[in-house]
């Protein structure tokens, strides 16, 4: 997991990274977490501009899931 964050308090925000295999679980489970703002997945890694769902899952590039 990495994070960015600009500093603890309230008001204050944080940027993390989650891989966790099959991503719309992930992200359902984070959209119903408190505190959180904002839920995106996608992929992460590797050198394919815009990989697609099945470029990644074919395991022949080096992307991975991730929200």
């Amino acid at each position: 997991m990495g994070s960015r964050s600009s500093g603890r308090g309230e008001g204050q925000s944080a940027t993390a990274y989650f891989a966790g295999g099959c991503f719309w679980g992930v992200e359902h489970l984070l959209q119903e977490a408190g505190g959180v703002v904002d839920v995106r997945s996608g992929y992460m890694g590797g050198h394919t501009e815009k990989p697609t769902y099945r470029e990644v899952s074919s395991g022949l590039i080096s992307h991975q899931d991730l929200t």
